[in-house]
């Protein structure tokens, strides 16, 4: 167990080590960073950085607009041609329940007509037994009469 804990130690002390080396590296490095940065101040660099920087970010702005504007456009066409739709949809509609309602009134008289006929042919059936009737009755008259 002792040998774990020195090993431990042994790596406890190796960390600390190594982040106390590590600290004047870090101050080395923003050191020349920021010596690099004011040299390139001094030589115009960033400033003309800077303002290729301004005028790309307005070219984005600008394409930017562009598609909001023509985001805007589609979606006021699709909510116009969705009107559209909705509108022939209503009236498609209303004409399919029309064709309905003249396609029952079409029935209904057609079973009117049928109901008639076979009324006719009821009426005729009769008239026929009537001078079939008749013709028997005058033929028996007519024996009678001779």
């Amino acid at each position: 167990m002792e040998e774990f804990g020195g090993k431990r130690k042994l790596r406890r002390n190796r960390k600390r080590a190594a982040a106390r080396l590590a600290k004047p590296k870090l101050v080395h490095t923003f050191d020349h960073w920021l010596r690099d940065y004011n040299a390139a101040v001094q030589n115009g660099i960033v400033g003309a950085a800077s303002e290729e920087m301004k005028r790309v970010e307005l070219a984005h702005e600008a394409a930017l607009d562009e598609q909001k504007k023509k985001m805007d456009t589609m979606a006021a066409t699709h909510k116009k041609q969705k009107e559209e739709w909705d509108a022939m949809s209503r009236s498609a509609l209303k004409q399919v329940y029309q064709l309905g309602q003249q396609v029952a009134a079409y029935e209904e008289s057609e079973r009117q007509a049928a109901q008639f006929m076979v009324g006719l042919v009821d009426k005729q059936a009769t008239m026929q037994q009537y001078i079939d009737h008749y013709q028997t009755s005058k033929k028996h008259m007519a024996q009678s009469y001779q």
